[in-house]
């Protein structure tokens, strides 16, 4: 019996025997169980590929997914699949990885539309992954998802085709992407609230919390910093992160500020100041809208508008316009976008659309999506305002469920989004 525990043992470990060793025979028998499970031969194989790697929260994952394969409580293409996306993350976050294939230089076959009007760059690709955010560079078009339900969230380049360039197994999405002067992207995740920067041998963790459930959203420049903030999203708990002055290659980060009894899913900078968006308690409990300095200090609020959220934030001219989140906290509310003046907050739209999650001021104007819920097959509104941002007219329908991310490039402004757990659409309406 001890025997055939030491074999399994070693099989768990990815131990390779040789022809002359005792235990080999009782390996052998392990494997002949696995092999006789459907596709075992294919899955057994690549849990020992998976398993070669010095990284113990990946080898750990592994073991995990190969038990849970054993038992049959795991599909065996889904295992296939998991380790082949361990394999990866194993490889990526090696310190030794040995030469990584260049990026693709050239410039893809996609272009940017450049005729008027609304174009569908990627329409319901059908992977289940919606998309979070993105970035336009001659490479391509790269881009960030939402990926818990499987296997974790991915960035991909896409050119015509799409190509692979890191996934998390540990995170819940790709929330945001942005690109400093040198060139190496920075990315932040849902789940340990991370930071990662793009080198040749993957994407280094510059920043991350121990709690699975602080999530961190934006990245955004204010002077010679950069920032992130992040939330906790079960309890009342949020915070902001900044870079050292004048790295703004995002290197090393450094948290400054932590605020209790309220959270900021929203950000925005302009100049040197930066404000902060959300609402009082935690994500889902009770508390109303508002805006804050980056320290926390509140400049508007709206309690009359109990259990919403701000989640998008625009700093336009003399006022500020926020846009409410209301699809998980508030399922029948109305989306709303108010307008602080310094003095007074006052709705300027509404509309039954209840997720706001994009308001971006730019080239005099401020633009929105008032979208669905994730879960809703509707239609997304991309909304103007008039250039002192007190009224508000339609731009154009978008034929999509629901959009999470916004950027302005290419004198347009692409929209990422999707259907929750069902696809990825990428939009883009030139001017």
């Amino acid at each position: 019996m001890y025997e055939i525990y030491n074999a399994f043992r070693k099989v768990m470990d990815g131990y390779t025997f040789s022809a002359s060793e005792s235990d080999k025979g009782f390996y052998d028998k392990i494997r002949a169980i696995a092999i006789r499970k459907s596709q075992g031969d294919q899955v057994f194989a690549a849990y020992t590929v998976a398993l070669r790697t010095n990284i113990g929260w990946v080898k750990d994952s592994v073991k995990r997914y190969w038990a849970m394969w054993l038992a049959g409580n795991l599909p065996p293409g889904r295992a296939l699949e998991i380790f082949r996306i361990l394999t990866i993350q194993g490889h990526t976050e090696n310190p030794n990885p040995g030469p990584e294939p260049p990026d693709p230089n050239p410039p893809g076959p996609w272009k940017p539309p450049q005729t008027q009007g609304l174009h569908c760059i990627i329409k319901k690709q059908a992977d289940k992954r919606q998309f979070f955010c993105g970035i336009n560079t001659p490479q391509g078009l790269w881009l960030g998802d939402y990926g818990l339900n499987v296997g974790g969230p991915t960035v991909r380049l896409w050119n015509g085709t799409f190509t692979p360039y890191g996934q998390f197994p540990e995170c819940e999405s790709v929330f945001d992407l942005y690109l400093p002067p040198d060139g190496q992207m920075l990315l932040t995740n849902e789940h340990y609230a991370c930071i990662r920067k793009r080198t040749p041998s993957g994407w280094d963790k510059k920043y991350g919390r121990q709690a699975q459930t602080d999530l961190m959203f934006y990245l955004r420049r204010a002077g010679p910093y950069l920032y992130g903030n992040w939330i906790d999203y079960e309890d009342a708990l949020s915070g902001v992160v900044r870079t050292n002055k004048d790295d703004l290659n995002g290197n090393t980060w450094n948290e400054i500020c932590t605020f209790t009894g309220k959270i900021f899913p929203g950000m925005c900078t302009t100049g040197n100041d930066i404000y902060l968006v959300g609402k009082t308690g935690n994500y889902r409990g009770d508390g109303h809208p508002i805006l804050a300095d980056f320290r926390g200090n509140v400049l508007s609020s709206r309690p009359d508008r109990p259990s919403n959220i701000y989640w998008g934030v625009a700093k336009h001219g003399n006022v500020w316009l926020m846009g409410t989140c209301n699809g998980h906290i508030v399922p029948l509310a109305r989306g709303e976008i108010h307008l602080f003046d310094g003095a007074t907050n006052k709705t300027v739209w509404s509309n039954e659309r209840n997720v706001i999650h994009s308001i971006e001021s730019h080239n005099g104007r401020v633009y929105a999506l008032a979208t669905w819920t994730w879960t809703v097959e509707g239609r997304t509104s991309l909304l103007i305002s008039s250039p002192d941002g007190y009224s508000w007219s339609t731009v154009c329908e978008i034929p999509c469920a629901s959009f999470f991310g916004t950027r302005f490039d290419d004198g347009g402004v692409y929209m990422f989004g999707g259907k929750w757990e069902e696809f990825g659409s990428v939009y883009f309406y030139k001017y």
